[in-house]
């Protein structure tokens, strides 16, 4: 169920895959996984108000980066700027705690990226999306930063320098991809 979930979401049938979540909940109340994805569903499909509550729930079980960002995200469309703001800040300080400590984690770094496009500061976005690429990072971590920022242009439609980014990393992908 949690393969199709996910799946469901990436092809747009948010329905189906709130549906998924639900029913994975049910079982794993305190799946923080779970929840998110759930909210993620509600946030590209425009049910903000369940989107917040599933991030709020989320927030109390773990306070992590992509969760406070997810929130930001909902917070901005429901025009609640001042808690937007204050969330983005949260996760850029939180990711940037782990990076301080764990330069390696590629994921994270994609994410730093991410919330620096979202506070549309580009120099700093290209900064930590150019650090895992001089790393190497794998394919997969690069196709889901890819895939968030496509995810961004769904939630934020008009939102400065995304679709730009999401190019930058696809031109690197099929780069990568030439040469192996």
């Amino acid at each position: 169920i949690e393969q199709r979930a996910w799946l469901q979401q990436i092809l747009g049938k948010y329905e189906q895959s709130a549906e998924d979540f639900k029913h994975l909940i049910q079982f794993f109340p305190e799946n923080v996984s779970y929840i998110s994805g759930r909210g993620l569903t509600s946030l590209l499909h425009g049910n903000y108000r369940s989107a917040l509550e599933d991030w709020n729930r989320a927030m109390d079980l773990d306070e992590s980066p992509p969760v406070y960002c997810c929130r930001a995200l909902t917070y901005r469309r429901l025009d609640k700027v001042e808690q937007a703001n204050k969330d983005i800040s949260q996760a850029i300080k939180l990711a940037q705690e782990q990076y301080q400590e764990a330069p390696n984690e590629h994921r994270n770094t994609c994410n730093l990226g991410l919330y620096y496009v979202i506070v549309r500061k580009l120099d700093k976005a290209k900064f930590f999306y150019q650090e895992v690429l001089m790393r190497s990072v794998s394919i997969s971590t690069l196709r889901d930063a890819i895939d968030d920022l496509a995810r961004l242009l769904i939630i934020l439609p008009d939102h400065p320098h995304t679709a730009e980014m999401k190019g930058f990393l696809e031109s690197a992908l099929s780069l990568r991809r030439i040469k192996l």
